[in-house]
């Protein structure tokens, strides 16, 4: 369980987080339009986690809640890391609603779960572990996808803009120096472009890793309905 719960945060951090600044290099949107597109992963996410409180008692075998989400995450995020600088808006969008669809039905099914199956005076020391370990994969996922795709990114840039300084290409990729590249000719603008990009694209292995981690703790969880109107003392 608490495999699955530390490997959700990718799965609803990524897409917001990376996917704006795609937008802008690759089909030149304002930061503020770019962010408009990750509305449909946050309607997804909201819209598929809704139900999950009146369906789960009447259905509460909740492996199968997991394992769905599970594909689901781990589908999104294989079609999420081959992105490129050709990947088509509506293309990107539908692979992020099917991550928030994936998502939103086991945000907080863990602290469910946990909460059921303990004595009822550990539930508090259960709700903290969850928490921790959310936040936890939360700094984690944040952490290595940021610095795995600046610095990739960085160093293929600097290949061909070689007389700027690493400081400020990395200032321009992550938005605080984003006129630095306006100077430049449509072909090299165009090819630092294509290495965001891709190198976007690269930040959702992590994702994919953390799903089919999630997936597979997922598979050996027991199938049994979870008894929500008894409690433990």
């Amino acid at each position: 369980m608490c495999g699955v719960g530390s490997t959700q945060p990718p799965g609803f951090t990524s897409p917001p987080i990376s996917t704006p600044l795609f937008y802008q290099f690759s089909f030149d949107d304002s930061p503020l339009y770019a962010a408009l597109w990750t509305l449909p992963f946050i309607a997804a996410l909201l819209v598929s986690g809704g139900p999950l409180g009146p369906l789960f008692p009447k259905f509460s075998v909740y492996k199968v809640w997991f394992l769905g989400a599970g594909v689901l995450m781990l589908v999104s995020a294989g079609l999420l890391s081959g992105i490129d600088y050709n990947t088509s808006r509506a293309r990107i969008t539908g692979y992020t609603v099917i991550q928030g669809v994936g998502c939103g039905p086991i945000v907080q099914l863990p602290f469910t779960v946990s909460q059921v199956k303990v004595p009822r005076s550990k539930a508090g020391q259960v709700t903290a572990f969850f928490t921790c370990a959310q936040m936890a994969g939360l700094v984690l996922a944040l952490g290595i996808a940021t610095a795995v795709f600046l610095n990739r990114a960085t160093d293929e840039i600097r290949e061909i803009l070689s007389d700027y300084p690493r400081s400020l290409i990395q200032a321009a990729i992550s938005g605080v120096g984003s006129s630095v590249f306006d100077n430049l000719d449509l072909d090299t603008r165009r090819n630092i472009s294509r290495i965001v990009a891709r190198n976007l694209g690269k930040v959702f292995y992590l994702n994919v890793a953390g799903s089919a981690l999630g997936l597979t703790t997922a598979l050996l969880m027991k199938w049994e309905r979870l008894e929500l109107g008894q409690n433990k003392e």
